[in-house]
């Protein structure tokens, strides 16, 4: 498993509403959502929420750092209203599954 496939996952299952994820996210797997308004989803609620209408499109995947199971990197992130947000993102695989991923979403700046 590596960052640029599990991304690419992620984004088909978003644009799909197709689950894509399950059999290669940890069954213990807490996905976290820092910042101002921060919350965090376990797999069966991440799932729930990725193929449902609410969930972005991701795209413009970038590595900055790959190695030993840990990757970090950005992402763009497009909510159903079209408004983008620039996404940070931190995870951990072990035996071809995520065990931990967190991501930074950048804040909307309201005109």
């Amino acid at each position: 498993m590596d960052a640029k496939k599990i991304l690419t996952l992620w984004g088909k299952t978003f644009t799909e509403k197709v689950d894509y994820l399950s059999e290669h996210l940890a069954d213990d797997l807490v996905i976290e959502f820092m910042g101002k308004d921060g919350s965090s989803q376990t797999k069966d609620e991440h799932i729930a929420w990725s193929i449902s209408d609410e969930s972005p499109i991701i795209g413009d995947f970038k590595v900055i750092f790959e190695e030993n199971g840990v990757a970090v990197g950005t992402h763009t992130a497009f909510n159903p209203l079209g408004e983008g947000r620039d996404v940070m993102y931190y995870g951990k695989f072990e035996n071809n599954k995520v065990t931990e991923w967190k991501v930074l979403v950048s804040v909307h700046n309201e005109s």
